[in-house]
């Protein structure tokens, strides 16, 4: 960068307090502006595992989920300091997570997978789906209202949590019924 200065001593004074301020702006703005310290506002966390882990849900500032490939579940409840590993009853890959309160879960995954838990996550069951479809997102309203959604355009709906296979396709529930989608 070529800096000029003019040469009479008049314009040297006032030239020494630009220099100061470019030069300054020059070496310290890119030092804070593009600060790599995280720590301020992250902190890096061991899983515990090799697995590639697509979603996490967190009920509380201490108690958390995380899925992923493999069937992996694990479980946090000191803020994630400690994971631990769920036994999913599965190997497929796993995509979301979903707790309605601090027992009843859920998690989806490739192939149409559904799992449930009423305890916490100490078990998981799976929850039989009329698809093949991957799953991609569960949200609950409530511990017995939620939906599923997949690939395909793919919805499922629950009124009742799921307990007794009662989680239907949305879409097709609602075309019977003859109301508009859009």
């Amino acid at each position: 960068m070529l800096v000029w200065l003019p040469l009479g001593c008049a314009h040297r004074r006032n030239s020494v307090v630009p220099l100061f301020l470019l030069l300054g702006m020059i070496f310290l703005l890119p030092q804070s502006a593009g600060s790599t310290d995280s720590n301020d506002f992250v902190t890096v966390q061991a899983s515990s595992t090799k697995s590639t882990l697509m979603s996490i849900q967190f009920r509380t500032p201490q108690n958390g989920w995380v899925v992923g490939t493999g069937g992996t579940i694990l479980k946090t409840t000191d803020g994630g300091k400690k994971w631990k590993r769920q036994t999913s009853g599965t190997s497929t890959l796993l995509t979301s997570v979903f707790f309605a309160d601090s027992s009843k879960g859920w998690v989806t995954g490739a192939g149409g997978f559904l799992g449930r838990t009423t305890n916490g996550g100490e078990s998981w069951l799976p929850q039989p789906l009329d698809t093949q479809q991957a799953l991609y997102g569960i949200y609950f309203t409530s511990p017995r209202v939620g939906w599923v959604v997949g690939g395909g355009g793919t919805i499922f709906h629950t009124v009742d949590g799921g307990p007794n296979g009662l989680i239907r396709p949305y879409l097709a529930e609602r075309l019977v019924r003859g109301s508009r989608i859009c």
